[in-house]
């Protein structure tokens, strides 16, 4: 079964992404959600040192550039970024 990525941001309230990934490429979140035109902050350049990308996955808060796809595994993932 295909997983579903749903993309909010907290401050506007508006889903900016909501789409199935058929397939996890062996990218980490970061880069994903930046090829999806969604500004991600980082000042390490995802190296996890700044910690800047954090997001909320699910209810819980994560660095974005340490997670990769592949580590994905429920069926409906809600990402939820602050400053957007």
């Amino acid at each position: 079964m295909p997983l579903k990525i749903t993309v909010k941001g907290r401050a506007s309230e508006k889903v900016l992404l909501e789409e199935y990934l058929t397939s996890k490429d062996n990218i980490n979140l970061m880069e994903y959600l930046r090829a999806k035109n969604i500004p991600i902050a980082s000042a390490c350049f995802g190296d996890g040192v700044c910690q800047k990308c954090k997001i909320t996955l699910n209810q819980n808060t994560v660095l974005s550039c340490q997670l990769m796809l592949s580590d994905l595994t429920n069926n409906d993932i809600l990402i939820e970024v602050d400053y957007l």
